[in-house]
């Protein structure tokens, strides 16, 4: 009987090693790989192709251009600035670092900021390749981020013509300054 318990726990006592064994090596490789240690973003940088592409694509750049052409005819109106592909998590703060997370990787195609640098209004470019996958989830995020944090946010279409969009931008910077009315 000794002997039988005995080879159980010696049994037991090498089924924990290996255990133990087997979970270090993962946690070694994991660590190997993981992305959030600069020395392997580094390496991995190193050992990748890179290539430059383009910010947007040429309907992109259309309503782009279409906006800044806008935007440099105005003489009644504050001098607002235009970027494009920006980080929500740049513009957007929160102390609930799960919210945060939510919201932090996506990117708005382009976005209005104020003479202070505050954000105006996020214009999203529908392209035609817009709704693919679960398109229609992520834009809910974003339109539930920018509406909890009081930005304006409008959508522009593929089909709109240069008219259509500075009309649909110039009717969002109006419900901005309202909004702001008295904090200039």
């Amino acid at each position: 009987m000794i002997e039988f318990v005995f080879g159980a726990v010696a049994g037991g006592v090498v089924v924990h090693f290996f255990k133990e064994h087997k979970r270090a090596q993962r946690k070694k490789a994991a660590e190997k790989n993981s992305v959030t240690n600069t020395e392997n973003q580094l390496r991995f940088i190193e050992n990748a192709t890179l290539s430059k592409r383009r910010l947007m694509n040429k309907s992109e750049y259309k309503a782009f251009a279409a906006i800044e052409k806008f935007l440099a005819a105005q003489t009644k109106r504050f001098s607002y600035r235009l970027m494009a592909q920006v980080s929500m998590g740049e513009f957007i703060a929160t102390e609930n670092k799960r919210a945060y997370s939510s919201f932090n990787s996506k990117r708005i195609d382009f976005l209005l900021i104020d003479p202070y640098g505050n954000p105006a209004v996020a214009v999203e470019y529908q392209g035609d390749g817009h709704f693919q996958g679960n398109a229609p989830e992520r834009d809910m995020v974003k339109k539930t981020a920018l509406r909890k944090s009081g930005i304006e946010f409008v959508e522009i279409q593929s089909n709109h013509r240069p008219e259509d969009i500075t009309n649909t931008v110039s009717s969002a910077l109006d419900r901005y300054e309202k909004q702001i009315g008295s904090h200039w």
